[in-house]
């Protein structure tokens, strides 16, 4: 299953997601300011930083679990019921 990483940033930073079983570099980018998505490999915990563009400033977190998600499409049937389509593997679920 793909899982993601997601936040918001005050201002612009650069992004940098460690994977913390092995202290590999997962992500390493800057970020505008607002919302960010970034997908990684496996649902470890990562150690966040977020360091200002302008300042230098830099925020962290650690033990931060990433989300599982879906990769598709939900179509509203109109009869409360929904339809997934998994454009990825396939799939299609009711």
């Amino acid at each position: 299953m793909p899982y993601r990483i997601k936040g918001t940033l005050s201002e612009d930073s650069r992004l940098i997601i460690l994977k913390e079983s092995d202290w590999s570099i997962d992500h390493n980018s800057d970020q505008s300011a607002g919302s960010y998505s970034v997908d990684v490999d496996d649902d470890s915990g990562r150690l966040l930083f977020a360091r200002a563009l302008s300042n230098g400033w830099t925020i962290g977190y650690g033990s931060v679990s990433p989300e599982e998600y879906i990769i598709g499409n939900f179509l509203d049937l109109g009869t409360g019921d929904h339809l997934l389509i998994n454009h990825q593997d396939g799939l299609l679920i009711s």
